[in-house]
């Protein structure tokens, strides 16, 4: 038998002939092959300048090439007529299931393919400073895994978003070009205190402070006269969110004992 006539015999067993069938199986495979090498790529540079786990790239890579394997495979398997039927069987199979789980579980995969977006387009990145204000959410990001995102808000608590959430709320990201803040401290004193006193003592102990920045650009300014007294406004730039709550936070107590030594009171400030 002859070489053509043996290719027009086993021609039977495939749709459009054996060269047919070879030539796109061919370049099915080199499609694969650029396309794997094209994820592995993406994966390498993303585990590189991503600030995400590791594990969680890996682990949607080897989702997206399972995914092109069988893709692959089903589409020579496609070309062969005695496998045709089976292919289309267990492709129907697979449907009916996907779609069953993607109905049950449409929450889970939304924050799937969110935290997908997220680690591609990095509208924020782990260490990051943000502030959700339509949910009145503002803290460090912690992590970003396959389902959440997990924030450290300023009073220590992790709090865990959805990614689908993330991903569709407003997000102020205040590390996006330069995390230093400019915070403000106000006080309210007495009018029989002095407040030129006053404001040099609060620049004063301010810039004592090591997590204050910027130390030329600190300033505190009379902002009104009130009935209560006499409020004072510190503004000094801190290098992040954090710094700036802590040396507010610690400032308030040098304040105390700094006034009480220079003889200026605090006003009782009267609610209401």
């Amino acid at each position: 038998m002859t070489i053509a006539g043996w290719i027009e015999n086993t021609d039977v067993y495939f749709e459009n002939g054996l060269v047919s069938f070879l030539v796109t199986s061919l370049a099915v495979l080199v499609i694969a092959y650029v396309v794997r090498f094209l994820a592995r790529y993406t994966v390498r540079l993303l585990i590189k300048r991503q600030k995400v786990s590791e594990s969680m790239i890996k682990f949607i890579s080897h989702i997206l090439l399972a995914l092109l394997y069988t893709v692959s495979i089903m589409s020579i398997l496609m070309q062969i007529v005695p496998f045709r039927e089976y292919t289309v069987s267990i492709l129907a199979g697979s449907g009916i299931a996907v779609l069953v789980l993607g109905f049950a579980a449409q929450e889970t995969f939304s924050n799937l393919i969110a935290g997908v977006f997220i680690s591609v387009f990095r509208p924020f990145s782990v260490g990051d400073s943000i502030n959700l204000p339509d949910r009145n959410i503002a803290g460090i990001v912690e992590d970003i895994n396959l389902r959440h995102t997990t924030v450290r808000n300023f009073n220590n608590n992790r709090v865990m978003i959805p990614n689908g959430v993330m991903n569709t709320a407003i997000v102020e990201n205040k590390d996006s070009i330069d995390r230093s803040i400019y915070s403000y401290l106000f006080v309210v004193i007495k009018y029989e205190s002095d407040a030129e006193s006053a404001i040099k003592i609060m620049v004063e102990e301010a810039n004592q402070f090591p997590l204050v920045v910027r130390k030329d650009e600190t300033n505190a300014i009379v902002m009104d006269l009130g009935l209560n007294g006499i409020q004072i406004r510190l503004a000094f730039w801190a290098k992040d969110a954090g710094d700036a709550f802590n040396t507010s936070t610690a400032l308030r107590k040098e304040l105390l004992n700094a006034f009480k030594e220079a003889g200026i009171e605090f006003a009782t400030v009267r609610m209401g």
